[in-house]
């Protein structure tokens, strides 16, 4: 039975046609968008997808439907260069400085300089920005940033996955971070639990998430 999608198709050069779909059809964070509602056979991909939960693809302007819907390509990298370390800073100066009012000297600390940052790019342009320290018992998962017109495409899942392959290949297996709570669930998608209470930081309720890989290795700081 075909799905009921929402196609719009995004200005810019590079932009690709958005596909978001569920499965009764409804899209009501779309519904002030100009798109044309159409029917489209996903059949193909099985039964898997949640009764409600949006199923988005992307895909290039110049492409066809094809038979796998992919997200939309993200390049993710350690933030190795002074160049590819300031976008990273740009990216989180707009989202935490910009969106959410923190200060600027919280946001950009002391701890720069001991942390491993990333960074992910689509077409060249920074969207998303992370960064993982290394302490004697865990990796701690930080910064963790998104740009707006970039969000709900699977990124920030992809970036705090690459963290943590970054601290599993040190031979780390526990996670740490202190997540804005209502990020909570989000989280909990990846792995990790709440502990203990929310508590305040930079003037926005957090909670501290722990995730514990089962591991023999010890980690090599």
């Amino acid at each position: 039975m075909p799905i009921p999608v929402i196609i719009r198709i995004m200005p810019g050069p590079n932009w690709r046609i958005r596909f978001a779909g569920v499965m009764d059809g409804s899209c009501n964070d779309w519904k002030e968008l100009p798109d044309a509602e159409v029917s489209l056979d996903l059949s193909f991909i099985g039964n898997d997808l949640p009764g409600r939960v949006p199923a988005i693809w992307y895909m290039r302007q110049a492409g066809t439907i094809p038979g796998n819907l992919l997200p939309m390509d993200v390049s993710i990298k350690v933030a190795s260069s002074p160049g590819d370390q300031l976008k990273a800073f740009m990216v989180r100066s707009v989202v935490f400085c910009g969106e959410q009012g923190v200060r600027y000297d919280i946001e950009h600390d002391d701890l720069e300089a001991t942390a491993t940052h990333v960074l992910g790019e689509i077409d060249g342009e920074p969207v998303a920005a992370g960064r993982v320290r290394f302490l004697p018992d865990y990796a701690k998962l930080e910064r963790i940033a998104v740009r707006a017109p970039w969000r709900n495409r699977g990124i920030g899942a992809e970036i705090t996955r690459f963290l943590i392959r970054l601290a599993r290949e040190r031979g780390y297996s526990s996670y740490r971070m202190s997540a804005q709570a209502h990020l909570e669930e989000f989280y909990g998608r990846l792995g990790f639990r709440a502990v203990g209470e929310i508590f305040m930081e930079a003037d926005i309720e957090h909670l501290l998430m722990v995730r514990e890989d089962r591991s023999s290795s010890a980690p090599s700081t």
